[in-house]
């Protein structure tokens, strides 16, 4: 009856091989081949406990059979359990020093590992069995490859596959080997023949998704990519990498449930949450975002950054913030952060002593949340800054604030210009900008006069908003707003802005004309005639492309201009690379304006500082004019987006330039003649 149980597992009949086996045991209960018979048929059969009790059995009848303990080793292996597989190699070996098998399986154990030196060893022990045997050679290849010798690795499986062309380990290593020598093509042949032998090898189907998408063929990466999925549906680089085919072809609805059902698989990847909840918010997609954050939250309870960032997606409404920060505190009623950012609410809100008081509750338990030492900080910068620059300076010092490191070195150079230390101020302010990554370099500037462009279209002209660096635009974009039916354009300071060639840098495409700048805002969805377009940059080249385009520019006094850029950054990123480089840039950036100013131009509309701090009134009456608006702007929305978190404000009060004159004279005099023609006094 043995006879037939192994027939029956030679041609992979599990059934008659248990049944054979089974009689041959009763027939013959102290025969050890019976019991192995048995072993390997339960083991066929799915019954991997009853198979390993019978080979331990067929091992008590018969030690000094190597077969039996190399069988035994097997199946630990398919427990997973290298303790015992170890052993049985090794009793394997005692039995048969010969015994290539256990040579060979100790070797890919070794490799399996990450040890090989001890995968050396092994090979030269089965060497010295049979030096010639096409295993040996294709072990000696898997060995090449993990030292990275792909040329030797390529050679020695070639040579195995000759001998051994169906065998499922050596065309693994075939696959491996060319695709280690980008040969994919070839790697891909070899790989859907061993997959077909190891459907369940995860590495090989990874390595053949890769030899597809190196050879530009991602679309025809999808179904091996979902096939590895059926049998490992929780794989998280397998769902990140669905996600990401199905978004280049478009398909934005499933890549979506790839990616949520990846972002819940322990353990938490914020980063990986982080990239997909901004991918949602820039499709506009904000209550996906919402809904993704939830489940998220329902994964990983007990995680504080998954609240911080579902708190963060309530923003502005300060109910809906409240909402979150409830539940938050009810799920971890001990949790600094979440009270932290109940405190950051409060300050945003406008309560800052309410804020402080919180944030200061948060320190006295645990004093390195940072952000709650920033409230405090901005709640000293204006009554006490002395005191702000003093923890300041002990917070640049602690390590463990380096993402802080630029706005503390903004509010150092804030205390100090508080405290009346011009030179400490602007020494300051120069340590921010050598300590700050990013921002784009110093645009050029179109030289000459730029000739009008010929418009055929009809209907309402442009409308355009811009400010200079250092400006304060945020003011009007604030009275505008409040207008119903008025779409302010902001994109063009986002990560994606519109591709018509009008950013500042002349790198996002061929400047287009009205009818190229109409058609971009109607794709939106939105009407060009009821729309405002906010500008990073305006110049003569700008205006010729845009012929009648009615322009409201919002500027500053040019000195104080350089002194909020230098001090307060800009709308858009642009780099402040030096006193005197930055005034000349400026003054050469506004020479335009001022000529269209001089020219009384009524396709102009100037709005200075002091207008919008003196009379916010006055500024939303000549806008509605201007713009011909069906309702007046709110003068009240101006001062209301003035100021800062902590009450700190967006930028100097107008004429703040005159405490640095002593200073900064040479570039504030290079700058006092074009500040003349734009409408600001000589001092």
């Amino acid at each position: 009856m043995t006879d037939i149980a192994f027939e029956a597992l030679a041609r992979g009949d599990a059934p008659a091989a248990l049944a054979a086996a089974e009689a041959a045991v009763l027939a013959t209960p102290d025969s050890s081949v019976a019991h192995q018979a048995l072993g390997l048929a339960q083991q066929m059969s799915g019954d991997l406990s009853a198979a390993v009790a019978s080979m331990e059995h067929a091992i008590s009848l018969a030690p000094d059979r190597a077969e039996l303990h190399f069988a035994r080793a097997r199946m630990a292996i398919r427990q997973s359990d290298s303790a015992t597989a170890d052993a049985s190699l090794s009793d394997a070996l005692r039995a048969d020093p010969n015994a290539l098998p256990a040579y060979l399986t100790k070797l890919h154990l070794a490799l399996n590992r990450s040890q090989p030196d001890e995968a050396e060893r092994q090979l030269r022990l089965a060497q010295r069995v049979s030096p010639d045997h096409p295993q040996v050679i294709a072990a000696e290849g898997a060995l090449a490859l993990m030292r990275r010798d792909g040329e030797r690795a390529l050679k020695l499986f070639t040579l195995a596959a000759t001998a051994l062309p169906n065998d499922p380990l050596v065309l693994a290593g075939l696959g491996l080997s060319y695709r280690v020598a980008k040969n994919y093509a070839f790697a891909e042949a070899a790989l859907v023949r061993a997959i077909a032998l190891q459907p369940d090898a995860v590495a090989l189907r990874w390595a053949l998704i890769e030899s597809l998408r190196a050879q530009n063929r991602e679309d025809e990466a999808l179904e091996p990519l979902r096939e590895l999925l059926l049998r490992v549906p929780n794989d998280r680089g397998g769902l990140a990498l669905l996600g990401d085919l199905l978004s280049k072809r478009g398909e934005f609805e499933p890549a979506l449930a790839a990616y949520q059902k990846m972002i819940v698989q322990p353990p938490l990847n914020l980063p990986a949450l982080d990239r997909l909840l901004q991918r949602l918010i820039e499709h506009g997609l904000g209550s996906q975002a919402v809904d993704l954050s939830e489940q998220v939250i329902a994964a990983f309870p007990a995680d504080a950054g998954v609240w911080q960032r579902r708190v963060q997606l309530a923003r502005p409404d300060a109910e809906a913030m409240d909402e979150v920060l409830a539940r938050w505190q009810l799920a971890q009623p001990k949790q600094p952060q979440a009270l932290a950012m109940r405190a950051e609410l409060e300050e945003w809100r406008g309560d800052l002593a309410l804020g402080e008081s919180l944030a200061l509750e948060v320190l006295a338990t645990a004093p390195d949340v940072v952000s709650a030492e920033a409230i405090v900080l901005r709640a000293e910068l204006l009554r006490d800054p002395q005191a702000a620059l003093r923890r300041i300076e002990r917070l640049l010092e602690d390590q463990s604030t380096q993402q802080w490191q630029r706005p503390l070195r903004f509010w150092r150079a804030l205390a100090f210009d508080r405290l009346n230390r011009p030179e400490n101020a602007m020494a300051a302010w120069a340590d921010m900008w050598v300590n700050t990554s990013g921002g784009f370099n110093l645009p050029a500037l179109p030289a000459g006069k730029a000739e009008p462009a010929e418009s055929t279209v009809d209907g309402e002209p442009p409308k355009l908003l811009w400010a200079p660096p250092g400006g304060r635009p945020r003011e009007v974009l604030a009275m505008l707003t409040s207008v119903a039916g008025l779409f302010l354009l902001q994109d063009r300071f986002t990560d994606f802005p519109r591709q018509d060639g009008l950013g500042p840098l002349r790198a996002d495409g061929s400047m287009v004309d009205r009818a190229g700048w109409r058609a971009h805002i109607e794709q939106r969805g939105v009407d060009p005639a009821r729309s405002i377009d906010w500008l990073p940059h305006w110049d003569a080249r700008l205006a010729a492309a845009l012929p009648g385009a009615k322009l409201i520019a919002v500027i500053s006094d040019p000195r104080d201009l350089l002194m909020n850029w230098m001090a307060f950054s800009s709308s858009f990123p642009l780099r402040f690379i030096g006193v005197q480089t930055c005034a000349n840039w400026l003054r050469e950036l506004l020479e335009p304006l001022a000529l269209r100013l001089e020219s009384e131009d009524a396709d102009l509309l100037v709005i200075r500082d002091v207008e919008l701090c003196s009379d916010p009134v006055g500024v939303a009456k000549r806008l509605q004019s201007y713009l011909n608006l069906d309702a007046l702007p709110n003068a009240d929305a101006a001062s209301d987006v003035r100021k800062g978190l902590g009450g700190q404000p967006e930028c100097f009060a107008p004429g703040h330039w005159r405490q640095y004159q002593g200073l900064l004279g040479q570039a504030f005099d290079s700058l006092s003649p074009l500040a003349m023609r734009l409408g600001f006094g000589a001092d």
